[in-house]
């Protein structure tokens, strides 16, 4: 389970804060990449290629959390891809209100 999402960026835009409620319990890391569950968020240029990010990770077991990440967009980012999932991790993860502002 990997649900991805890509939102078209205001051609205004210069930075993006990511917002989102995760919740996770008997959280087992993975071993080889992408060890957390969490959100990763990315431009994309026209090409589909990275044009900078962030993540936000939850790294130990919680109850309702917000996470935020911000970050500039490079000028040459057209769209902003959003991941959010257990990735290699396992356990029970939760996923609310997620919330996408750009400036």
């Amino acid at each position: 389970l990997l649900p991805e999402k890509e939102v078209t960026i205001p051609a205004k835009a210069r930075s993006v804060a990511f917002s989102v409620r995760l919740r996770v319990k008997d959280l087992v890391p993975g071993k080889d990449y992408d060890t957390y569950p969490g959100a990763h968020i990315t431009g994309r240029d026209a090409r589909g290629e990275e044009a900078g990010g962030g993540w936000a990770v939850v790294k130990e077991d919680t109850g309702w959390k917000r996470f935020t990440v911000r970050f500039p967009l490079e000028p040459e980012a057209k769209t902003l891809r959003i991941a959010i999932g257990p990735f290699g991790a396992a356990g029970l993860f939760d996923v609310d209100d997620i919330e996408v502002e750009f400036k």
